[in-house]
């Protein structure tokens, strides 16, 4: 059978006699089938029956050399992988192999992280192998600034906004929010008028533990020169205007005098739109004192 293996191991039945050959032979005759096996592997892995094969070979990879070939095989299609329905989880598999061996799933998240997270399959795996627990402090460290570096871009995508929600939510570095925080700011409007993006700009301001990144978001929201932001914001009437309310309502707002020039810039924009309640204002112009009555 061996010349046929390879064939066999994307077969409707086929797969299964690989994957129990794969899980009773001994280890010399297990690299035997990889060797003729690992050419083609990418190519299993993203196969509907073959993905079961490819999984369960990697599932009982023991040795150094069934590993190394099996990483050679899958690397130069690692991004292709991450993309499939079926590749991403033989990606996830390879995380068993630990460091240094797994690295190279990393490196590809590194090396096309804006390819792959904007992938319903891709954003997803990507996000369960930062939180294995087979990914070291450093590549999750590494992943982190590249996250951050690509804030903007990921918090406006539904898939790529995943990895932010890890990033923000998940993951335990410090100052992680005051790292981000600054890079948003000269976006601000662009992400607060998004309908996936405002959310990322909320999470920064609804938390306690970085209050500088905090500041840093309203700051630039509420004070910019001539209320230049908060009107590019208002002027948005479904994503801008709920934004701003939530806003306004959280209970980490700041003190009582920065709460009342924040309520007071609102309304002077407010004024200067023209907003009326029908338009989409109503609640907003309620919770600033604006009568919305007539």
């Amino acid at each position: 059978m061996l010349p046929e293996i390879s064939e066999l191991s994307s077969d409707y039945l086929g797969n299964t006699v690989v994957q129990k050959l794969f899980e009773y032979c001994s280890e010399s005759v297990k690299e035997a089938m990889l060797s003729e096996i690992a050419p083609h592997l990418a190519e299993i892995g993203v196969h509907k029956n073959g993905t079961w094969a490819a999984q369960k070979i990697i599932d009982v990879a023991r040795t150094p050399d069934q590993m190394k070939m099996i990483v050679g095989a899958i690397q130069p299609y690692g991004v292709a992988a991450f993309l499939d329905q079926y590749g991403n989880y033989v990606m996830q598999c390879c995380l068993r192999f630990q460091f240094p061996l797994n690295n190279f799933i990393f490196e590809v998240m590194l090396s096309q992280l804006w390819e792959v997270a904007q992938g319903r399959f891709g954003a997803r795996a990507m996000r369960a192998c930062l939180e294995s627990h087979y990914a070291t402090k450093e590549q999750q460290r590494m992943m982190a600034a590249a996250v951050a570096l690509h804030g903007v871009q990921l918090a406006t995508n539904a898939n790529g906004a995943l990895l932010l929600t890890w990033f923000l939510d998940t993951c335990t570095f410090p100052n992680r929010r005051t790292v981000l925080a600054p890079r948003l700011v000269p976006h601000l409007v662009h992400l607060c008028t998004h309908k996936v993006a405002y959310l990322t700009v909320l999470k920064i301001i609804n938390q306690k533990n970085e209050p500088e990144a905090r500041d840093t978001i309203l700051q630039a929201l509420f004070f910019s020169p001539n209320d230049h932001t908060l009107e590019g914001i208002l002027s948005d009437q479904t994503c801008g205007a709920t934004l701003i309310f939530k806003v306004l309502t959280t209970p980490l707002l700041g003190d009582d005098k920065m709460r009342q020039e924040i309520y007071q810039n609102v309304r002077n924009v407010l004024l200067r739109l023209k907003a009326q309640p029908a338009q989409g204002y109503k609640r907003l112009m309620d919770e600033v004192g604006l009568s919305t009555r007539n």
